[in-house]
């Protein structure tokens, strides 16, 4: 990752992910799986290529659902959080697909996913260039801003290094400011 020292990462606002989430147009559910998976999900290109209808879990004590990862970056499985309209979107796309439970349900190249992800970017009106990795460098950014701790986020990326998560923990001036704004001084 070529970035100075001390800045973030290219990332959307939590607007700029809402505004992108609400428009494919034309019930394209595939492609609204694959931007909700990257920015409600944090995956990478490569494992969110990867995805098989028996990947999704779905844990009856705590109802909740997961998204086992499987043969992420370092050969590592992990599993993330599945948000219940992100498993809904997957739903579809896997039942339309009609393949195999074992199989990979996007067929695609990574030059026709990252082609997907900038055409609906520019269609949103996003002057930065969004990317599978541009969105993934969201989700992080937003969750540690919420307060999630950073070695849980690092399990949920499936970074080897806390100090590859760490890069999230860096504050804008933004962030200084809405900090100061929510601590006012008592006199």
């Amino acid at each position: 990752m070529n970035m100075p020292k001390g800045e973030l990462p290219d990332y959307l606002t939590e607007e700029e992910i809402s505004t992108l989430l609400a428009t494919p147009y034309q019930n394209k559910v595939r492609d609204r799986a694959l931007l909700a998976i990257a920015a409600k999900c944090g995956l990478r290109a490569a494992e969110i290529l990867a995805l098989r209808p028996l990947d999704l879990e779905y844990d009856e004590r705590k109802n909740r659902y997961s998204l086992m990862v499987r043969g992420g970056k370092g050969k590592k499985d992990r599993r993330v959080p599945l948000p219940y309209d992100v498993y809904q979107l997957l739903k579809q796309v896997y039942e339309m697909a009609n393949c195999d439970p074992d199989e990979s349900v996007f067929d695609l190249h990574y030059q026709s996913l990252y082609k997907i992800f900038v055409k609906y970017g520019e269609a949103a009106g996003i002057p930065k260039k969004v990317t599978p990795h541009v969105l993934r460098h969201s989700y992080a950014v937003h969750r540690v801003r919420a307060g999630m701790d950073v070695r849980a986020l690092q399990k949920i990326l499936g970074h080897k290094s806390i100090k590859t998560t760490m890069i999230y923990l860096k504050l804008t001036s933004e962030d200084v400011l809405d900090a100061a704004d929510r601590y006012p001084l008592p006199y």
